[in-house]
C-alpha cells in the first residue's frame, strides 16, 4: 500500500482530516503530562506541535488571500481570530472564575484572578514571564489559568504574522511570483534561525522567558510556514512522503522518549517535535492513495476535541490543585471540593456544544455582543476576586 495520504473530500477544499487528528492527538498527549500518566511525561510538547501547526495554518489562509485579492484584508483576519476564540476562551473564564471563588483556597484567589484577567486579554504568558511563573513548578500547577498561556502566544502570533507577510510582499511587489516565494522562503527562514539561536540563548539563563514570551517561540511558527511554502511548491514522491511521515512519527516519539519536564525548556531537543509536526504537516497533504498512517490522524476525535479542549484543560488545573490547603478543610469540604470537580467535568463538554452548535445559527452581531457581554463579566469576576482576596 502507497504510503502517501489522500485529501479526504470536505466542504472546505483546504481542509485536512490528519490535521485535525494531529490535533486531537496533542491535546491528549497535554492531558496526559498533566495527569502524570506513565509515558506521557512530555506530553507537553502537544503544544509545541500547535504552535507548527498554527504556523502552517494561518500561512496559508494569508498567501491564498493575497493571491487571489493581490491584498490582505487585516480587519477580516483579525475579526476571524476573534470570533473563533473569544467566545469559548469567555466561557472558560467565567465558568473558572465562578468555581474558583467557591472551591479553592482563598490564598489562590489573588493570583487567579490576575491571571483571568491578563487571560482575557491574551496576554496572560506576558504576566506569567514577568510574575517568573516557572511552567513546570508545582507551585504555579496551582494557578487556574496557567494553561492560558500559549492562547496568548498564538494570538501575539496572529497580530505580527500578518503584518510580516504584507511587508514581504509589499517589498518584493514588481518581482515575479517565483521571486516573491524566494524571498518569503528566504525572509522566514531567517526569522526562524534568529527567533531559534535567540530562544536557546535566552533559555540558558532565563528559561522562564525563552518559554513563554511569542519572539523566543517564532521559529516554531516559522517552521510551520515553511511545511507550507515547501508543500505547495515541491511535489514528494510516494516513496519520499512514506519517508518523511514515518520520519515524523519517529521525531514525536523520540520526542517523548528523550525530553523531560525536569530538563531545561525549551532546548534543542524541542527541534524534535517541531520537526516531526512539520514532516507530517508535508507527508500529509500530498493528494494520492491514503497510508495506515493518514487514516489514523484523520480518524482521530478532532472538532468536538478541539472545541472543548481549553475547557477541559482547565478542569485538570482545579484537579491537580491541592484541597487541603482551604482554610479550615475538613472531610465535608475536601468532599465537596471532589464532587464541584466532577460537576466541571460534566458540564464542560455541554459548555462546548453549546458554543459549536450555536455558531451555526448566531448572527456575527449577536455572537459579537454576548462575548463582549462576557469578557465584561469575566473582568469583573476577576476585579472581584481580587478584592475579596485583598486583606482587611
Amino acid at each position: 500500500m502507497s504510503c502517501a495520504p489522500a485529501m479526504p473530500p470536505h466542504s472546505n477544499p483546504h481542509f485536512r482530516a490528519d490535521i485535525e487528528g494531529l490535533r486531537a492527538i496533542a491535546i491528549l498527549l497535554v492531558i496526559g503530562a498533566h495527569y502524570a500518566i506513565p509515558g506521557l511525561s512530555a506530553g507537553f510538547i502537544g503544544v509545541d506541535i500547535f504552535f507548527v501547526i498554527s504556523g502552517y495554518l494561518i500561512t496559508g489562509i494569508l498567501v491564498r488571500e493575497y493571491e487571489k485579492t493581490a491584498s490582505i484584508n487585516l480587519a477580516r483576519f483579525y475579526a476571524n481570530r476573534f470570533r473563533r476564540l473569544l467566545p469559548a476562551l469567555a466561557v472558560v473564564l467565567i465558568i473558572s472564575c465562578y468555581a474558583a471563588f467557591h472551591i479553592l483556597p482563598q490564598d489562590l484567589n489573588l493570583p487567579n484572578s490576575i491571571s483571568a484577567a491578563a487571560a482575557s486579554a491574551w496576554v496572560s504568558n506576558i504576566y506569567f514571564t514577568f510574575a517568573d511563573r516557572n511552567y513546570f513548578d508545582a507551585g504555579t500547577q496551582n494557578n487556574l489559568f496557567l494553561h492560558t498561556w500559549s492562547l496568548g502566544v498564538e494570538e501575539q502570533f496572529y497580530l505580527f504574522w500578518p503584518l510580516l507577510l504584507l511587508a514581504l510582499t509589499t517589498a518584493a511587489k514588481k518581482g515575479t511570483k517565483s521571486r516573491k516565494q524566494k524571498i518569503a522562503v528566504y525572509c522566514i527562514g531567517i526569522l526562524a534561525i534568529i527567533s531559534l539561536t535567540a530562544c536557546m540563548i535566552t533559555a540558558q539563563a532565563q528559561p522562564v522567558i525563552a518559554f513563554y514570551m511569542m519572539p523566543l517561540r517564532a521559529w516554531q511558527f516559522a517552521s510551520g510556514a515553511l511545511a507550507w511554502l515547501a508543500l505547495r511548491h515541491h511535489t514528494l514522491s510516494n516513496r519520499q512522503t512514506c519517508f518523511v511521515q514515518w520520519a515524523g512519527i519517529a521525531l514525536l516519539l523520540a520526542s517523548m522518549v528523550f525530553i523531560h519536564h525536569h530538563q531545561t525548556y525549551p532546548s534543542l531537543l524541542t527541534l524534535l517535535p517541531t520537526a516531526g509536526a512539520g514532516a507530517l504537516l508535508i507527508a500529509g497533504g500530498k493528494p494520492a492513495p491514503e497510508s495506515d498512517i493518514h487514516r489514523y490522524f484523520a480518524r482521530q476525535p478532532n472538532h468536538a476535541g478541539n472545541r472543548r479542549h481549553l475547557l477541559l484543560m482547565v478542569f485538570v488545573a482545579l484537579a491537580s490543585a491541592d484541597p487541603g490547603r482551604k482554610h479550615g478543610s475538613n472531610q465535608r469540604e475536601f468532599d465537596q471540593y471532589g464532587s464541584s470537580h466532577q460537576y466541571l467535568a460534566d458540564i464542560s463538554p455541554f459548555v462546548a456544544q453549546i458554543h459549536r452548535n450555536a455558531r451555526a445559527f448566531w448572527p456575527f452581531v449577536a455572537r459579537a455582543r454576548i462575548s463582549s457581554a462576557c469578557i465584561v463579566f469575566d473582568l469583573y469576576r476577576a476585579v472581584e476576586l481580587t478584592i475579596h482576596s485583598l486583606p482587611y
